[in-house]
């Protein structure tokens, strides 16, 4: 059996995953089952309990990496729309006003002869490029300008040939996979290795093409270092004109950082000590200070967290009676 919560968590995994181009309607549903049920297994294997909690498909959730972010929090909620996900992201407030622009240009201009949404995201590793570009494909859905809510990721490995002949078709696969939604290309600049560079010219001639012929289905996001994406939308005459959309992604404060990392504890069920605030604080400004684009940014919240529920989970073998789902300061290893 299955509780009414947990069957409501898993109607709003597929009202998200039937937005993708490959779903499979019931065999994905039965699919989707299957796996909630061995992680129902797993959580019960000494029990005879047999009900489907909303702690399992939470579990699914988390291990198949979907993007659901109403999920841990009140058992009525909803899954949030694009407007709303984009409302709860923290700090990059430059980067959520150049959204919105770019919504309300998109709804006023679809259809016109020059109509352009593709972007340029610039920044340091670990600042939200791609959470943000997911939340774009919704938006821009929801608003009626995209036929899917689809990003597809790749990087220069996805759209470059091993031998001659082989880059365009492989660009042009990669594009048609992502028509009617976000063709998001990573580290975009790894393309471009100078003018003698025939197979990255050929990809990015490509790409180009898909662009102007697919004006209205098709939205391109280049992302990168902002040095690097400079120099990269100098290797086509016409590229930099392309890409009029460019957002600058700023590395997070200590601050969001420590907002960052308390988001993160509450979806895998744990809490942060109020004491821990003031210390996490100060050690993010300072890996920050020292060098955000090597240490990650958001990446960095995420592994000092997942470093704290190791340690706490040592501590709690010597001290039975402590709450399971608190962190303490000495958890962390701020050193």
């Amino acid at each position: 059996s299955i509780c009414d919560t947990a069957m409501d968590r898993m109607l709003d995994i597929t009202d998200i995953k039937r937005k993708e181009a490959n779903f499979a309607n019931a065999r994905e549903i039965r699919n989707i089952l299957d796996q909630v049920i061995m992680c129902q297994n797993l959580r019960c294997l000494d029990s005879q309990d047999k009900e489907i909690g909303l702690a399992d498909v939470n579990k699914y959730i988390l291990d198949a990496k979907i993007h659901l972010p109403s999920i841990f929090g009140s058992e009525n909620t909803r899954a949030l729309s694009g407007e709303e996900e984009l409302d709860q992201l923290i700090g990059l407030t430059n980067v959520k006003r150049m959204v919105r622009k770019i919504r309300a240009y998109a709804k006023r201009n679809k259809g016109s002869s020059d109509f352009n949404l593709h972007m340029c995201f610039r920044g340091n590793p670990g600042t939200g490029k791609t959470e943000v570009a997911r939340i774009i494909s919704r938006i821009l859905y929801d608003a009626g300008v995209l036929g899917e809510a689809k990003l597809v990721e790749t990087d220069s490995r996805g759209l470059l040939g091993k031998r001659v002949g082989e880059t365009a078709p492989k660009t042009e696969e990669k594009i048609n996979e992502a028509m009617n939604g976000v063709l998001f290309i990573d580290e975009a600049y790894s393309l471009y290795r100078g003018e003698q560079d025939s197979f990255g010219l050929e990809a990015i001639d490509t790409l180009v093409k898909g662009m102007e012929d697919h004006r209205d289905e098709l939205v391109v996001i280049l992302a990168g270092y902002t040095k690097e994406m400079e120099v990269f939308l100098t290797a086509n005459s016409g590229l930099a004109s392309r890409f009029p959309n460019q957002i600058e992604f700023p590395d997070y404060t200590g601050t969001e950082l420590l907002a960052i990392t308390q988001s993160i504890a509450k979806s895998k069920g744990y809490r942060l000590d109020d004491a821990c605030a003031m210390p996490l604080v100060a050690f993010f400004d300072r890996r920050q200070s020292e060098n955000a684009a090597e240490n990650g940014n958001g990446r960095m919240a995420r592994n000092t967290l997942e470093k704290a529920i190791l340690n706490q989970s040592k501590r709690l073998v010597a001290d039975a009676d402590a709450a399971l789902d608190l962190l303490l300061p000495g958890d962390f290893e701020l050193e």
